[in-house]
This record gives C-alpha cells, structure tokens and sequence, in this order.
C-alpha cells in the first residue's frame, strides 16, 4: 500500500504514523447572504467565505500510546504549518482541531485528526519573480499577475540600479508616480547643483545685501 506524505511544522508524520489519505475540503465554507422582497424577489448581498477542513487518515502500526503522546506533543494550540506532498509549492496555515479515538491500544490502530485551515486557502511557499522587458515605448515594464482565488496585497520593494527617470506602479485602483517622465532611461540627470558655498567660513565670497525685507529702511545687510 502506497503512504501518503506530509509535514508539520516542517516534521514528517509520516514518519510517526503510515498516512493512508489526506483529505483537503476543495473550497472554504461558503455562506450568501440575501434579502428577500416582495417585489424583487431574492437579492444577493455578500458571500463569506469560511474555513476548510483537512482530515487524515492514518495508520500506528506499534506502541500506540506512546505515538498518540508524540502526535499531541506536535499538534499544540498554536498555529501549524501543513505542507502536503501533492502540493510542494504551498502551504496550509491551520489549527488543530480533532483526534478520533484509535481503533485499538495495542497496534495496528486506525487514526484520524482533523486540521481547520481558518482563512479558508492554501498560501504560496516562495514569492514570485516578474522580469522586466522594455515595451513599444522603450520603457521597462514588468506586468504582476495574482493566479491565485483571493486578492492580496501587494508590497513593492523597487531597487533601481542607476538613474531611471522615474517609476510607476498601475492598478485597476489608481496609479503611483515617482520621479520626472521627461527623463528618459539612459540619460544621468543631475541629482544636485550647488548654488552657493561657504566653504572657508568667512563669507568671502558671499556679497553683501542691499535690501532688507523685513525693515526696508535698513541699508545694508549681511
């Protein structure tokens, strides 16, 4: 019989028990909200989208006791990552929930405990990475796509290599702007021009004013 495989908090039960399934609800608990009218009839308002169970089934060939003092040693009231063979790319953030009773104390003891993952979907282990390719206008772009069932945020983290002009982020929500668009990649714009010095500290070179704007009748200011 084939065993399935799966990590806790990065520990292999798999190694504690013989997993025979792992069963993951496809989707969250879904709950719609209506209103009824007696002249519209039925009216969508909101859907909430609940938590997801996901059980397991398993085998404790030896020293049954011992193993289920083991397993509760792991699954503490914190919250537990699940990594599941199938899925190795993703991550379950979950709570334990259950443990049924084992069908025999001696061995060979059928077993199964339940996981409720509360914000109902998996989570990707590693962020993505999206290359930059000059478009039509020889602008650099890069476009970010979310393939997963939820909208996230989206942190940006921009290192620019050298002077760029500026940078834009676009979303169906609006638009961000740093920097001038007149500037065109390629060409060092300047980051500073000294107006004036004092490097000696004297004023040497500094001249004299000759109006004062706060008493005009002032002749001479320094």
């Amino acid at each position: 019989m084939f065993f399935k495989k799966l990590k806790c908090d990065g520990i292999a039960l798999n190694d504690i028990v013989k997993i025979s399934k792992v069963i993951v609800q496809p989707v969250a608990d879904i709950e719609n909200q209506s209103d009824d009218n007696a002249v519209s009839g039925r009216t969508f308002l909101h859907q909430h989208r609940g938590s997801k169970i996901i059980q397991v089934e398993a085998v404790i060939p030896e020293n049954v006791f011992a193993t289920i003092d083991r397993l509760n040693k792991i699954f503490t009231d914190k919250e537990l990552t699940l990594e599941l063979e199938e899925q190795p790319d993703r991550v379950y953030r979950a709570r334990f929930s259950k443990m049924s009773t084992p069908t025999s104390f001696v061995r060979n003891a059928d077993i199964t405990f339940d996981f409720e993952v509360f914000d109902g979907i998996a989570n990707a282990k590693h962020g993505r990475t999206f290359n930059f390719a000059k478009n039509a206008q020889g602008i650099m772009e890069a476009t970010i796509v979310n393939d997963g069932s939820k909208a996230v945020h989206a942190n940006y983290d921009v290192e620019l290599a050298k002077e760029s002009g500026f940078l834009g982020i676009v979303t169906e929500y609006g638009a961000a702007q740093f920097g001038k668009v007149e500037e065109v990649d390629g060409v060092v714009a300047e980051k500073s021009v000294i107006l004036s010095s004092n490097k000696a500290g004297n004023f040497a070179n500094w001249t004299d004013g000759t109006v004062f704007y706060e008493r005009q009748n002032k002749k001479s200011v320094t």
